[in-house]
């Protein structure tokens, strides 16, 4: 009996089918690596179209003022920009929770009881804050890396505060060399300079209420396009029958002034609030 036959490959046909497989695996490489940037690049339309603008709105909790005018601001926003996203952010938020307890019930006990000590701790403090070198060197209960890694978190597209605490925070930030890629914004909701000016010198813009106190901002050395006279937004609570009918009627403070998110007097040097956030 004969043993079976080795069958083999002709070797230019296993070199053939060697140089194919070789070909193929390399095609199908290609075709994979193109349909993966195909799927991480954008459309062309979505690159072209604006994306919606964010802006952060700092506000402190004590004193309502500051959190009418935020809220205020913010419906503003919405009503020119549907597709904006506002983040209102209680700036005593980033206190120390213990330290908050307690300062808050200073803050009431202080200005409820003993007025007159409460104007003088005030009136000292902006005189001793007007002497100072740098706004860094101003005691301030909110930590700046607690805020800067908020906003880096955040990443908006503009930042307003509706309160020098967190005005001064930013403008120390700003001092530092740091959010210089973002326009901040500072609507000053008190009539009295103090050393505020500083603050207005380190930020985009600072919002205030009434002429006189823009006249003493220029007087302190305030360059013209950092300062706009916009009038005081007031966000007033639906008429319960306990609000007096002179603040019901009233959207904002000063009369023939219109809030910072809409066309403020026009005046030379000046830009509306809408295109400052919108920049």
């Amino acid at each position: 009996m004969s043993e079976p036959q080795a069958f083999g490959l002709n070797p230019l046909v296993t070199l053939a089918l060697a140089v194919a497989f070789t070909l193929f695996v390399v095609l199908a490489w290609f075709a994979l690596r193109r349909g993966r940037a195909r799927r991480r690049a954008p459309a062309a339309s979505d690159a072209g179209a604006a994306q919606p603008r964010k802006i952060v709105i700092f506000y402190s909790s004590i004193g309502h003022g500051h959190i009418s005018a935020a809220q205020a601001i913010e419906q503003e926003i919405g009503r020119l920009a549907p597709d904006a996203r506002v983040v209102l952010q209680d700036i005593r938020e980033f206190m120390h929770p213990l330290w908050r307890w307690v300062d808050e019930r200073l803050y009431w006990f202080i200005a409820g009881n003993l007025p007159e000590s409460f104007d003088a701790l005030f009136h000292d403090f902006q005189a001793r804050s007007k002497r100072v070198p740098s706004l860094a060197w101003l005691s301030n209960d909110y930590p700046q890396d607690k805020v800067r890694a908020f906003l880096e978190a955040q990443a908006p597209d503009a930042i307003l505060a509706t309160h020098y605490g967190s005005a001064q925070v930013l403008g120390t930030l700003r001092e530092r060399g740091l959010l210089a890629q973002v326009n901040i914004g500072w609507l000053h909701t008190d009539f009295f300079e103090g050393y505020f000016p500083r603050i207005s010198k380190r930020i985009n813009r600072t919002f205030l209420a009434h002429p006189e106190l823009e006249a003493r901002w220029l007087a302190a050395g305030v360059a013209p396009d950092k300062v706009t006279t916009s009038g005081m937004p007031v966000r007033v609570a639906a008429d319960d029958g306990k609000t007096p009918g002179r603040w019901r009627s009233r959207r904002w403070v000063w009369p023939r002034m219109r809030p910072p998110c809409s066309s403020p007097p026009a005046k030379r040097g000046s830009v509306t609030t809408r295109s400052w956030w919108r920049a």
